[in-house]
């Protein structure tokens, strides 16, 4: 399922452009935040809350294979982390705090990632498609 920065979280909406918390709640036990049976009663502040604390601990490099299927770590030195996904790759430099987006020939830096959320909107804003892990 594809990752969502949180503000793709918070408006998603079924079609209609209002929001949806049975949508939300699909979304969250589909990548697995929630367990299907813990979803009764749960109000969509709350699913927002839920993947807002989810979306919003901090990066560390690591969180890439973690969270994010077909990823490759291929270095995680003191300074420099590289990964690899089919013909993108990010190269995360804890040194002077910046991060390089490689999608073939384009090339993105943005600034170190301080969230999980940031990541995803910086892997968006340089054209990379994440997809969460199957739970």
């Amino acid at each position: 399922m594809r990752a969502l920065s949180f503000i793709e979280f918070v408006n998603l909406d079924n079609g209609t452009a209002e929001c949806s918390p049975e949508l939300k709640a699909s979304y969250m036990v589909g990548v697995g935040l929630i367990p299907r049976n813990m979803v009764k009663g749960l109000s969509e502040l709350s699913l927002i809350f839920l993947y807002k604390d989810h979306v919003n601990q901090p990066f560390t490099p690591e969180l890439i294979t973690k969270y994010f299927k077909g990823w490759e770590e291929l270095s995680n030195g003191y300074y420099v982390a590289k990964y690899e996904l089919k013909n993108y790759d990010v190269t995360l430099n804890r040194r002077d705090k910046s991060c390089c987006y490689e999608k073939g020939l384009d090339t993105y830096w943005f600034k170190f990632p301080r969230t999980l959320d940031d990541f995803i909107t910086d892997c968006q804003r340089a054209g990379i498609e994440l997809e969460w892990r199957d739970v």
